[in-house]
């Protein structure tokens, strides 16, 4: 549900030799649907073919009820949630909100309204993405079978606390459990993403730990690892990430603390002490999220779960994906207050979105 740009086709006056260059370049060398300008949809039919590929057929009378709500979902975020943006105030009044129509305007290049059509195909088309990126089934019970493996290690004292082998307390600052991505937050995602799938959002649910200190950070990774709070083979290696620790200068400084403790120049405690004072700078920035602040400390990682739920008499079983975020107390004030507020990578990430929907736009 989205405009694909076939305009500038060859000058051969053959049509078997006639090409949509830019569309067959898109499908073959990675880029986006939502960055091409433009349909060439010459008539109804020809509209209704291409919603009906999409998996939605107008003439049926529920994928005709889906389709209204989808373009009633797509005005509300541009509403709500882009406009206004720059000298754009709201959608125009005598903009169709029928997706046919849609596609027929898109395809129309001097019509005053086909820059408008083609931006609502671009929502549209992330927003049928978020309407249907889950099974409600399936979300419900990820939910509280992947967050029953953390909440199972936690104990409340005077602060939440996580429980290791033995005597060993790892205390814990903060512990948030994100339960679902809100539905603009996944439309908005969905939008600034070169893979602009549902598919291909990973942080629906996730758990987000705050330690004292790198040391704590580092012995909880290790806890939920040695305890299979989550099973490594299914962590996603292209989305882990770790801006907190340089972990080779981490080992380093701690190998030469171990050696003094063994050497007998200082004891135990002080040895620990020096452990948690370890504060290695991290040994890179990230760059999987172009709208992150290049300050944001975190360690993270994506992990699956096969979740189980259980339907009449059988069991539906599918790998359903969260994320794992583990940073220091000045980590997280600086993630909070400093370049990296969440409010300034929203800024960012809309920023980014308007310039893709609404590449026309001055």
């Amino acid at each position: 549900m989205t405009s694909h740009s076939e305009i500038g086709g060859s000058p051969i006056s053959d049509p078997i030799y006639r090409f949509p260059w830019q569309t067959l370049g898109a499908i073959v060398e990675g880029r986006s649907v939502i960055d091409l300008v433009g349909l060439r949809v010459s008539t109804r039919e020809a509209a209704l073919d291409n919603l009906r590929a999409y998996g939605l057929d107008p003439d049926d009378p529920l994928d005709a009820s889906e389709l209204e709500e989808i373009s009633q979902q797509t005005a509300h975020f541009f509403n709500s949630v882009l406009l206004p943006w720059r000298s754009l105030s709201g959608l125009p009044e005598d903009l169709p909100k029928t997706f046919p129509e849609l596609f027929l305007l898109a395809s129309t290049p001097d019509h005053p309204l086909r820059d408008w059509a083609c931006s609502f195909l671009k929502v549209g088309h992330a927003v049928a993405h978020a309407r249907y990126a889950q099974d409600p089934a399936l979300v419900k019970a990820a939910r509280s079978q992947i967050f029953e493996r953390f909440s199972a290690h936690l104990k409340l004292g005077q602060s939440r606390m996580l429980i290791t082998d033995g005597e060993m307390i790892i205390p814990l600052l903060r512990c948030d459990f994100k339960a679902e991505k809100p539905w603009e937050s996944l439309v908005l995602k969905l939008l600034h993403k070169v893979d602009s799938v549902a598919q291909e959002i990973y942080d629906h649910l996730g758990v987000r730990f705050v330690t004292p200190d790198k040391a704590y950070a580092l012995l909880l990774l290790k806890y939920l690892r040695v305890n299979n709070v989550f099973a490594y083979p299914n962590v996603k290696p292209s989305r882990s990430v770790n801006t907190l620790i340089d972990m080779n200068a981490f080992q380093k400084t701690f190998d030469d603390l171990d050696e003094s403790y063994r050497q007998g120049d200082i004891n135990f405690r002080e040895f620990t002490g020096l452990v948690h004072q370890i504060d290695t700078p991290p040994s890179r920035e990230h760059d999987r999220n172009p709208h992150s602040a290049s300050t944001f400390q975190t360690m993270q990682f994506t992990a699956r779960a096969l979740v189980k739920v259980r339907r009449g008499e059988e069991v539906q079983r599918a790998f359903i994906p969260f994320e794992v975020q583990i940073m220091d107390q000045a980590a997280f004030e600086e993630n909070q207050e400093g370049q990296a507020a969440h409010r300034e990578y929203r800024v960012r990430q809309k920023e980014a979105v308007c310039e893709r929907v609404f590449p026309w736009a001055v």
